[in-house]
C-alpha cells in the first residue's frame, strides 16, 4: 500500500478519523483502544490531518510515518 500525507478526508476508513475534541476527551481505556495506525494495528505515534478535514485527525506509527516521510 503507498502511504501519502496528502490522503483525502472521504477515503479514511470509518472509525480511523477522529476530531481534535473527541480526541481531548479520550481517557486511558479509550484511548488504548481507537489510537491505532491506519494502516496496521499498532500505536498511532503521530496524528496527521488530511486534506479536506477540519480539526480531524488519523494516526500512524513510527514505521508508517518514516515510510510516508522518505516517499515524499
Amino acid at each position: 500500500m503507498t502511504m501519502d500525507f496528502t490522503l483525502e478526508k472521504d477515503i479514511i476508513p470509518e472509525g480511523k478519523l477522529h476530531s481534535e475534541f473527541t480526541i481531548l476527551n479520550w481517557d486511558r481505556k479509550k484511548e488504548m483502544q481507537k489510537r491505532v495506525c491506519l494502516y496496521c494495528d499498532a500505536w498511532g505515534t503521530f496524528a496527521i490531518q488530511p486534506k479536506g478535514a477540519y480539526r480531524q485527525f488519523y494516526f500512524l506509527c513510527g514505521d508508517h510515518y518514516s515510510s510516508e516521510k522518505k516517499a515524499k
